[in-house]
Formats: C-alpha cells, structure tokens, sequence
C-alpha cells in the first residue's frame, strides 16, 4: 500500500524474483520529501479529524477552526520537507541544512 503511489510517480520500482525487492528509480538528489509526503499523505487530514455530530452548531463551528488550522499544519510540514531530497535521509545530512528562518 505504501509502496503502490510510490510506483505510480515513478519513484521506486520493483524487481521480482529471489533477488527482487525494491528500489528508487531515480537519483534520490532528484525526489524532493514534500513530493513523498504529498504521495504517501494525499489530502487525508494531518491531524487525524473526523467529522462532528452534525446536529451539534458547536461541533460544526469547532470542526471548521480544526479543518483550517489542519491545512495549515500541513503546509507547514510540507514546506519544511521541500528542503530536504531522499539523498538527505540516506546520507543523514537532514541536519545541517538551515531552516528559512535561520539563513
């Protein structure tokens, strides 16, 4: 399931057989995390909402202040991961690229 949306972005391949197994199909300098994210994510609430009672105006008030504070975490996270590619996790330099604050 994870590896399916993967495929389809041409991300990773599979290899059958007794050898087989996954692996990138690309230069993991070129599959930005945000590109992942949004592969493996969708538009699934980040935060893990559900619905509210539909009956109840609270709930319904409640649940739109969530929806939009969701979005909004999730822009955060993706554009935190837009400066960090594939090759970052493999090489564990994640950590000393500066944030846009800090440069």
């Amino acid at each position: 399931r994870v590896l399916g949306p993967l495929r389809e972005a041409g991300l990773v391949r599979s290899r059958p057989g007794v050898r087989g197994g996954w692996e990138l199909a690309g230069d993991p300098a070129g599959i930005p995390l945000a590109q992942v994210w949004s592969l493996l994510q969708g538009t699934d609430p980040v935060l893990g909402l559900h619905g509210p009672d539909p009956a109840c105006a609270t709930g319904r008030q409640v649940q739109k202040s969530l929806t939009t504070l969701d979005r909004a975490v999730a822009d955060s996270v993706t554009a935190t991961l837009r400066r960090f590619t594939v090759r970052d996790v493999l090489t564990g330099t994640l950590e000393t690229r500066p944030s846009a604050s800090e440069s």
